[in-house]
């Protein structure tokens, strides 16, 4: 069975735009084009596209998904490369995630600080104030 853009974009909720522009940059080379110019997906194009847009979520660019599917075109004796290729976008992951759980306590000891001004009823930022936070230099930046 075939699909037409805006079936695969009703399928997996992916814009046909973006299914547009992934085609124009080379993501869909094995999909069908007839004499009008309509694309047709096959179901394994549709879950391509599911996996572009996995990729894509996690920061992939376009020109190693680009690599990949070179590689999966290829066969099985690029298996080992695309697991590096893999690998290397797990690490940049893993290194996001670490900087967005930092950032993550930094949000919740600012939400403490003002749940404890909200309580105290005083500006814990204000130097003058009996009730100073004596703990602001873990995190330096006001507001």
């Amino acid at each position: 069975m075939s699909y037409t853009i805006i079936d695969v974009e009703r399928q997996t909720g992916i814009s046909s735009r973006t299914l547009r522009f992934w085609a124009s940059k080379g993501l869909f080379p094995f999909t069908e084009l007839n004499e009008h110019g309509t694309r047709y997906f096959a179901q394994s194009d549709v879950e391509w596209a599911q996996w572009i847009e996995c990729l894509r979520s996690l920061d992939m660019s376009i020109e190693d998904i680009r690599r990949y599917l070179y590689l999966f075109s290829q066969g099985k004796d690029t298996a080992n490369e695309r697991k590096r290729l893999l690998q290397r976008q797990q690490s940049k992951i893993e290194q996001h995630l670490k900087t967005l759980q930092n950032s993550l306590e930094k949000v919740k000891f600012k939400i403490e600080l003002y749940e404890e001004m909200e309580a105290l009823g005083e500006d814990i930022f204000d130097k003058n104030s009996k009730f100073y936070y004596k703990k602001l230099p873990k995190f330096k930046g006001k507001s």
